[in-house]
């Protein structure tokens, strides 16, 4: 971590992590779908 990393090599870090996240973004997106009706019933719950 404390060596200086050259421009290509950090273009090609940052370009990995896009990836990963973009990947990571899908596999939330199909949880939040799967689990959608649960939360809303949570909610009604908090209100009363």
């Amino acid at each position: 971590m404390a060596k200086t990393k050259t421009p290509k090599q950090l273009a090609v870090k940052i370009k990995s992590l896009k990836k990963q996240v973009a990947r990571l973004e899908k596999q939330r997106k199909k949880a939040v779908a799967k689990k959608k009706p649960k939360k809303k019933a949570a909610k009604k719950k908090k209100k009363r």
